[in-house]
């Protein structure tokens, strides 16, 4: 069962020095893992042995201790890949980025969110300062870039002015705070490949502190309080009815259950996030559809 997960992402809390506009994460501030949590997590790495530990936030670097907790713990992670996605608050001098990352008991790749809404709170020196480190403690650097329109693409050639580094492009999309402050990156017409696609997550899994587990990764479990789209065991979510819908099938078929054809789609569903909560939001209205762990029960008023 577990061979088919690379990658577990673990939300350390939900903390942040900044609030961006676009920002997916609306949670409880005050929301950290605890340390049932922490050692929930250690039984399932050392019981699943991904390939990749991802720690996000909030902001994961205010949560050093608590992910250092976890690393400590989880046995031998040689053949585990760790990185963390941070805002680089920490990084106003070369020295002071190096200390920081320092810190982790293990750390291979740090990804660094930039765009027009982060710069509103990050100094542009600071990435410079963020990816001499990463290059003085051998660690893997990149950046991911989150775009409104096609005209927020032109601030590549600005971070490039920081070094040679990957640039991974990001539509936003509408989740969290995005969604409250009506941000998204606009489509001019549908997609229809995307009904050929399923979820971009397929092969990882998320950890929400205080929540649970979840292929989604955002619009879903930010915009939904639906207990059916996070569970409390890997194995309870790879059996649910939510899994085998929106990361195991297709988008096209689950739309043509739901009688749903490309004539009733609008452009921003050439996301695939955009399409698939659609779609559990279309099938929740029209059939009272419940997603269990034995599969996908329905019950029609």
């Amino acid at each position: 069962m577990g061979s088919t997960l690379k990658e577990l992402g673990i939300n350390l809390g939900y903390k942040c020095n900044f609030r961006c506009a676009h920002c997916s994460v609306v949670e409880d501030p005050r929301t950290k893992l605890s340390q049932k949590e922490v050692d929930l997590l250690v039984r399932i790495q050392k019981l699943y042995k991904f390939k990749s530990l991802l720690f996000v936030g909030g902001e994961p670097t205010l949560y050093i201790d608590i992910a250092n907790s976890l690393l400590r713990k989880a046995g031998n992670l040689s053949e585990t890949s760790v990185r963390i996605t941070t805002n680089g608050h920490f990084a106003d001098s070369r020295d002071n980025a190096v200390k920081t990352l320092s810190e982790f008991v293990k750390l291979d790749k740090v990804q660094l969110s930039y765009d027009k809404f982060h710069a509103k709170f990050l100094p542009f020196g600071n990435i410079k300062n963020l990816y001499e480190a990463c290059k003085a403690l051998g660690k893997k650097f990149s950046v991911a870039m989150a775009i409104e329109t096609p005209m927020d693409i032109l601030l590549v050639e600005k971070i490039k002015e920081a070094g040679r580094f990957n640039i991974a492009i990001q539509k936003v999309l509408p989740s969290g705070r995005a969604k409250t402050n009506h941000i998204q990156h606009p489509f001019p017409s549908l997609d229809k490949k995307v009904l050929s696609k399923g979820c971009p997550n397929r092969g990882k899994i998320m950890y929400f502190c205080g929540r649970g587990f979840s292929a989604c990764c955002s619009s879903l479990v930010f915009n939904s309080r639906e207990k059916s789209m996070v569970h409390p065991s890997i194995k309870e979510h790879l059996a649910s009815g939510f899994y085998k819908t929106a990361v195991l099938s297709t988008f096209g078929r689950f739309a043509r259950e739901l009688g749903v054809g490309a004539g009733d789609l609008k452009p921003e569903h050439s996301a695939p996030c955009n399409l698939c909560e659609y779609l559990f939001g279309l099938a929740g209205k029209k059939a009272k559809l419940e997603f269990t762990s034995g599969g996908r029960n329905v019950r029609r008023t």
